[in-house]
């Protein structure tokens, strides 16, 4: 798998397959889980299986290669490092009408019991969470005002929510690395972690830290010859052969060479008040070698990055108010909660430790001096955020890294919603995320943005269940596409990629205090649509060969689909 990836590269190659699943929360992982519940199940009817096992099932065999975004990445994580979380999946496959009641015991209870907080607090906190939301996202949703509600209530780091997350639900601690040993059946494969690397440029400035009343204020931006023009959110990964050991280095490229300017450094700026003077000092982390802004610390020590800070990064959705100026940043102070997770060039797989530990200085008393900021500078911080910062399907990244078919799981609202995809396409929409780089796009230069929409309305539908609450659309499809050239992805132009695209549409949103049981009732949905009788020639015949390696299975874009009744 590693050998053929590296043959590929950016100009493609060996027919190598991957699985993107975008990221989204909560309902995220749970369209995941029902998902592969649902599948595992069919695979275990085809082999007259009642007890199918992920490993030696076939599910999942034709990927060399995963590439997650957020809440997916929580879920692959899980999926990977978790024996019981593996577990708990099979179990549903056993029998996906009780998915639900097995998901809220061996999953939902335990995450519900570990974040019980303090309801009077909570209540106080609300208008705080409110500011900090509008801000980062554009519009406050009440989903994710409650998220940032229950960080600024227990004023705790993004990286601690993740901890407390995947600790409570799968068992995974610090001293899980990236390198660590995995479950069997991804052992070889090589995961991608989106996420977005924040490299404020121009005037503008990513900030650690600012007091509530403005001063000090600490942050950094990138510099380099403007040969190369740059954005503030360029496309990253950390990458890892599965299995290979905690000594193992990163597969691929972190980001993409081309994506920074030449002689890329970083400058690290505080500012303070003395006595009504205001005083200002700075350093810089000279010329950075390699191409992950860590003098190829990060990619050299992958292995041992733990999977916590990785998932962090990339799930890190409210972390982007490092960019948004002075009245977020003195929101952030005063609830004293981190959103932002920090990573660094520090060896040894330190670089998120180093970094939150550095950053936190900053808070104390006499913490922002000279010397703190040339520590900084030697570290080479800066912040990693969620990476639909930069695209939140994982088809940019899989293709970056050589993938010519990809089997992209989507989760939208209630339709069956194209943007996401079309986004990447010639002539498509402009992102709808807030600071999302227009400059980013498109990765296709074919079909045109009409065409992927037409395509969608003709996309096959599964039947939900006529009891179905909240699953609206189940809906799969084929496109094939033709790659732009794209230095920030590093993707040359001309590759053919096949996109098969299942689209999961539900009533939730993405948030934290949606009522969980909710989440529930979706995954068994899913998994229960998958098995349904009025499903399963589509099932058989078009969606288990895009997941399997099936002797004369031919996986059929939408018009050569027969009429499923």
């Amino acid at each position: 798998c590693l050998a053929d990836l590296r043959g590929s590269g950016s100009s493609g190659g060996g027919a190598q397959a991957a699985l993107a699943l975008q990221g989204g929360g909560f309902r995220a992982l749970a369209a995941d889980a029902g998902l592969v519940a649902g599948l595992l199940a069919a695979a275990g009817r085809q082999k007259g299986s009642l007890r199918p096992k992920l490993a030696g099932s076939g599910l999942f065999d034709r990927f060399c290669l995963l590439s997650t975004v957020s809440g997916s990445s929580w879920f692959t994580s899980q999926l990977l490092y978790s024996r019981r979380f593996l577990e708990l999946v099979e179990s549903m496959a056993e029998n996906p009408w009780i998915v639900a009641y097995r998901f809220r015991e061996g999953w939902t209870y335990h995450w519900l019991r570990a974040t019980d907080i303090d309801a009077p607090l909570f209540d106080v906190m609300g208008d705080v969470a409110r500011l900090v939301v509008r801000a980062l996202l554009g519009s406050g949703d009440e989903d994710t005002i409650l998220l940032a509600r229950f960080l600024v209530t227990t004023g705790i780091s993004w990286n601690h929510f993740v901890h407390t997350l995947m600790n409570s639900t799968a068992g995974i601690d610090d001293i899980v690395s990236l390198g660590s040993a995995v479950n069997a059946w991804a052992e070889g494969k090589v995961w991608l972690v989106d996420h977005t690397a924040v490299t404020p440029s121009g005037s503008k400035l990513g900030r650690f830290y600012q007091a509530p009343f403005g001063t000090p204020l600490v942050g950094y931006k990138l510099r380099g010859l403007t040969l190369r023009p740059t954005v503030d959110f360029q496309p990253a990964r950390f990458s890892i052969v599965l299995g290979a050991g905690t000594n193992s280095s990163a597969p691929l490229p972190y980001m993409s060479g081309s994506a920074l300017p030449l002689r890329t450094r970083l400058v690290y700026e505080a500012q303070t008040t003395v006595a009504a003077t205001t005083g200002s000092m700075s350093a810089s982390s000279g010329p950075l070698g390699g191409e992950d802004l860590a003098h190829g610390n990060l990619e050299r020590f992958a292995g041992a990055l733990p999977v916590i800070g990785a998932v962090a990064a990339s799930s890190a959705f409210i972390g982007s108010g490092l960019m948004l100026g002075p009245l977020v940043a003195q929101a952030e102070s005063f609830i004293s909660a981190q959103l932002t997770p920090w990573v660094s060039s520090a060896p040894g797989g330190r670089a998120f430790k180093e970094a939150d530990e550095l950053v936190g200085d900053l808070r104390g008393a006499g913490g922002v001096s000279q010397e703190a900021i040339e520590r900084l500078a030697s570290a080479v911080v800066r912040g990693v955020i969620d990476g639909g910062f930069c695209d939140g399907t994982g088809i940019a990244e899989a293709v970056a890294a050589g993938a010519d078919e990809v089997v992209v799981l989507l989760n939208s609202n209630a339709t069956n919603d194209p943007t996401y995809v079309d986004i990447l396409f010639e002539g498509g929409p402009k992102p709808i995320t807030p600071g999302k780089p227009a400059e980013l796009f498109p990765i296709f230069e074919a079909p045109s943005s009409s065409a992927i929409r037409q395509a969608f309305e003709g996309f096959h539908r599964l039947r939900p269940s006529k009891s179905a609450k909240f699953l609206k659309v189940l809906a799969v499809g084929t496109i094939q596409a033709t790659t732009a050239q794209n230095r920030f992805w590093g993707i040359d132009r001309g590759r053919k990629i096949t996109l098969h695209i299942i689209n999961i549409g539900s009533h939730l949103r993405i948030g934290l205090f949606e009522d969980f049981n909710n989440y529930n009732i979706l995954t068994q949905e899913v998994a229960t649509t998958v098995m349904e009788l009025s499903n399963i020639i589509f099932v058989e015949k078009v969606l288990l060969p895009m997941f399997m390696k099936m002797p004369n299975a031919t996986v059929r874009p939408p018009l050569e689909e027969p009429t499923f009744v």
